[in-house]
């Protein structure tokens, strides 16, 4: 009995460090705006080539299980536009819940969505306001062009985590309307998770304290 009830406790220490490893894996995520349009004919609208990294958007946990905060990160000379081709940042959430959009940066507002070129239909948007117009309306282009970031967080009363930012039917997890290193405006989006080696180092530092606690039980079980 005494061997089995170490090796319960084995067995409860890795479930326990495993499902904080997966715990702080989830409380953020980020991800690569480096998709351009797939098989477009010259340079018209594509603001570079597909594997540039235009920017990032990286998720994080909120306070609590029902808010995440949204951050959407260009990489210089990268810059929001206001065209009819697309938003500011295009996003989907599984099961496409009701949600409430706060503490948005100035000078965008929360939309709901809807098409944006070539990475097709979105559940929910932010977009650019221009001259008193939103985008898709009439929008002033690249002439009035932010560098951003563009922040803000989204709750959902039924809850949100990183997770829950899903791929839209064209397979692409966020979009964003923007000027191109080149000075052409187009869309580019992300189409998957990058690993986080932040997120990876802590997972490793939570679960030490769990691996040292296997082994002086196993040397004990050893010596029993």
């Amino acid at each position: 009995m005494r061997k089995l009830s170490r090796i319960t406790k084995f067995a409860l220490l890795a479930v326990a460090g495993a499902g904080l490893l997966t715990l702080s894996a989830q409380a953020s995520l980020t991800f690569n705006l480096d998709q351009t349009a797939p098989g477009a004919g010259g340079p018209a609208g594509l603001p570079g080539t597909s594997g540039t990294i235009f920017g990032t958007v990286n998720l994080t946990q909120g306070g609590n299980l029902n808010t995440v905060i949204v951050t959407v990160t260009l990489n210089s000379p990268c810059m929001f536009v206001n065209t009819p081709a697309g938003f500011s940042l295009g996003f989907d959430l599984s099961g496409n819940p009701a949600i409430t959009i706060s503490d948005l940066t100035p000078g965008y507002v929360a939309g709901c969505g809807g098409k944006a070129s070539w990475t097709k239909d979105w559940q929910y948007d932010v977009d650019r306001i221009a001259a008193g117009r939103r985008q898709g309306k009439g929008g002033g282009g690249a002439s009035d062009a932010l560098s951003g970031p563009l922040v803000f967080t989204v709750y959902a009363s039924g809850g949100l985590t990183p997770a829950s930012f899903v791929a839209n039917p064209a397979g692409y997890f966020f979009h964003a309307d923007i000027i191109g290193p080149n000075g052409l405006t187009g869309n580019v989006a992300a189409i998957g998770a990058v690993p986080e080696p932040t997120t990876m180092v802590t997972g490793a530092l939570l679960l030490l304290p769990f691996g040292a606690s296997a082994l002086r039980l196993l040397r004990k079980n050893r010596t029993a």
